[in-house]
């Protein structure tokens, strides 16, 4: 199977057209491996005797023999070899897939969000989000609550930071964001528009109003800095922004929380 998974990748195999590809080579090898081994062998069986036509006929018989008889074993079973290996590929690339993303809020998980920030290059920036006093809002109405606070939050996060722009759940109330593009305003524009959209947020839980806010560190995605630097830079801003009364967005060049604007519409 390793020697499969060098030969193509498992999710190029999910592909009908690619698993024909790579099982016609494989009968095409196994017949004619079948016929070089009776051609080596046929002289050798004629000198004992253990074949009593001439070697010419001989060869003749083998070659037909191996094209009607191996060639139609080896294709059937090169038939359910590929209908295996597509299978096996098709439930890799799900399970690849689903371990890629949270359960509750059907973003990127933390494993995938830190994949996304090695690939991150310039002209990107990090938020690292937390609901404000959301243990409250699980102490008052209960967890399922908790977890439609969090779903509701989530597709707000999706809508505004759809690709190529990245949105994960880390864990518990805290989101990061990977903003690309545009220039330092337009990608605090947009982190804007996020939190302006979670604090206008009016839900209701078995007919109980409930609302949030969110506070937001941000930092610069740069080749200098290590992502894990990169990621503690984005962290302090945050717990700044904490410090700060909450429902804020602290940049880590700036040293006081962006100022609270009307809702900005994002500009690219």
């Amino acid at each position: 199977m390793k020697w499969l998974s060098l030969r193509q990748g498992f999710e190029d195999l999910s592909l009908r057209g690619n698993i024909f590809s790579f099982v016609m080579p494989l009968i095409l090898s196994s017949v004619a491996l079948s016929l070089a081994v009776q051609l080596v062998f046929l002289p050798a069986f004629w000198v004992f005797g253990l074949i009593r036509m001439p070697l010419g006929e001989a060869v003749k018989l083998s070659v037909a023999m191996t094209w009607l008889i191996s060639g139609f074993v080896t294709t059937v079973n090169g038939v359910f070899v590929a209908r295996e290996v597509r299978t096996l590929a098709i439930a890799k690339a799900k399970y690849e897939h689903l371990s890629r993303i949270d359960g509750l809020s059907g973003l990127l998980n933390r494993r995938a969000f830190a994949e996304a920030m090695e690939g991150a290059l310039h002209d990107a920036s990090l938020a690292i989000a937390d609901l404000d006093r959301f243990k409250a809002i699980n102490d008052v109405y209960g967890h399922s609550a908790g977890d439609f606070v969090i779903r509701a939050v989530a597709e707000i996060f999706s809508h505004f930071a759809s690709a190529p722009h990245v949105s994960a759940r880390l864990g518990g109330e805290e989101f990061g964001l990977i903003i690309h593009g545009g220039t330092l305003n337009q990608r605090l524009e947009r982190i804007e528009a996020i939190r302006r959209a979670i604090e206008n947020l009016r839900l209701q839980f078995d007919g109980k109003p409930i609302s949030t806010t969110i506070s937001i560190g941000v930092t610069e995605i740069s080749l200098e800095r290590r992502p894990e630097a990169v990621y503690a830079a984005a962290d302090r801003a945050l717990y700044r922004a904490k410090a700060n009364g909450r429902n804020c967005i602290v940049h880590e060049l700036l040293q006081d929380p962006l100022p609270l604007v009307p809702e900005i519409q994002p500009a690219f």
